[in-house]
């Protein structure tokens, strides 16, 4: 497993940018966060305490105040916010060249499972002018929550870092990013921002996998019961099929999804760390369904977004009727993850376990909220 960090700006009138920084002899000392907040004096705890009041609430989502229904304007914080040259905007305002240097951004740079999500038509970016830099933003009351990291070669990582810490100094804001690797945690640290585990990402090593032994022995009986009750898997090409044939799947995956989600807590799609159901938006997602034999009826599908220009893929998205065999997703997935093995992938991406472990990191600005409410 991989650890994912959560950062907030917690930004103080003194505490300067990484540019001011830069042309500053005057030592700070770091402060661990990822999360940047207003530069307002009265929001702002000690700072021996790492606390910010205003920034350490809950954050709800739910599906009556769904983030990206809010509004499908650009979000117009003044002339000092586009001196900055940051501008968020809804991604189905793009223009056809913009969203394809977007996507493209995502799938060279997106290094998480929730990277590639990105390109979804319901969510805002920020997109650099030159189109060397972006990120994915859902704008909610005044935070914006950003998933899916930094998308830019890691020589731009520090620009864009500045750039949100002052959006955030200047709107009054709380900026929120979420999946940060280890490796670009010190840059927001050095920053001043709050950091915060946020849980742990299951990658798989396909060169290390091979299904073998006891550990594996559960997913050979589920796989061996689903193809002695008659399924079979594959992978739809949905870019190469005709529009009368991807109608028709296109409405057994709206089906099989409403199926899936009837019964549980959340009965409507979430939208921070994971995807929606988008069919006509796939772009470079892979789509695998597992199918009756005989009637050729879809059973279950699960959708698989590039990371690392596909070296890797996160099963970030899977559904299943609620007829299906047992043991039909565990049959699914094993299928899938052949699949990519067949095409000598490097890893394989479960998606993240939310709140794992966060008890165990603790630095100079890290949340309590999630440090210890959010503890499993």
């Amino acid at each position: 497993m991989h650890t994912c960090w959560r950062v907030r700006s917690s930004i103080l009138n003194d505490h300067p940018t990484l540019s001011e920084r830069r042309h500053s002899s005057t030592e700070h000392s770091p402060s661990v966060a990822a999360e940047s907040h207003a530069a307002d004096p009265a929001s702002a705890a000690p700072e021996e305490e790492g606390l910010l009041s205003g920034a350490d609430r809950p954050i709800h989502l739910t599906p009556s105040r769904r983030p990206a229904e809010q509004s499908h304007d650009s979000i117009d914080n003044g002339d000092e916010v586009n001196e900055i040259g940051l501008q968020i905007r809804p991604v189905q305002s793009l223009s056809q060249a913009e969203f394809a240097a977007l996507e493209q951004l995502a799938f060279k740079y997106g290094r998480y499972s929730d990277s590639y999500l990105a390109v979804e038509q319901q969510r805002h970016c920020y997109l650099s002018a030159d189109h060397q830099a972006a990120v994915s933003v859902i704008p909610m009351g005044r935070v914006l929550h950003i998933s899916g990291g930094i998308l830019a070669a890691p020589e731009h990582h520090a620009q864009v870092i500045d750039q949100l810490q002052t959006y955030a100094a200047r709107t009054g804001q709380t900026v929120a990013c979420y999946s940060i690797g280890d490796d670009k945690r010190p840059l927001f640290e050095d920053a001043g921002w709050e950091v915060s585990k946020l849980g742990e990402d299951t990658l798989l090593s396909l060169k290390d996998l091979s299904w073998t032994g006891k550990p594996f022995e559960w997913v050979r009986r589920q796989e061996n019961y689903c193809g002695r009750a008659g399924l079979v898997s594959r992978e739809i090409a949905h870019r190469e099929m005709e529009s009368t044939e991807w109608q028709q799947i296109r409405q057994e995956l709206f089906e099989i999804q409403a199926e899936d989600l009837q019964d549980r807590i959340y009965a409507q799609e979430m939208s921070l760390l994971v995807g929606r159901l988008e069919p006509d938006n796939l772009q470079r997602r892979r789509l695998f369904v597992a199918e009756d034999r005989q009637s050729g009826r879809i059973q279950a599908f699960v959708i698989a977004n590039p990371m690392n220009a596909g070296r890797g893929w996160s099963l970030e998205m899977y559904r299943k009727r609620a007829s299906t065999p047992r043991g039909t997703m565990p049959f699914l997935l094993k299928r899938t993850i052949d699949t990519f093995r067949s095409e000598d992938v490097d890893e394989v991406s479960l998606c993240l376990i939310p709140w794992k472990d966060c008890h165990t990191y603790r630095g100079p600005r890290t949340s309590p909220l999630v440090r210890h409410g959010m503890t499993l």
